[in-house]
């Protein structure tokens, strides 16, 4: 929905599923090891996401925790 409406959903929503996904050291783990097509899915979307304006991360970090995360996949 976010990607057809403008601010349809705020930053904040991006950050709480960050957070509690890719951006959990253990649940990026558990990610990667149980399903790594639906691990790289998650880490593209959530780029995608910042890349079209849609997602400013709070955090500094979010950005290379994604692109570590895709390498792993690699």
């Amino acid at each position: 929905f976010a990607a057809t409406v403008p601010a349809a959903v705020p930053s904040r929503h991006f950050d709480l599923m960050f957070d509690a996904t890719c951006g959990d050291e253990a649940v990026r783990r558990f990610l990667i090891d149980a399903n790594p097509q639906a691990a790289g899915a998650m880490a593209r979307r959530f780029e995608e996401a910042a890349r079209r304006g849609l997602w400013t991360a709070r955090r500094n970090s979010s950005a290379s925790t994604l692109r570590d995360m895709l390498e792993a996949l690699a």
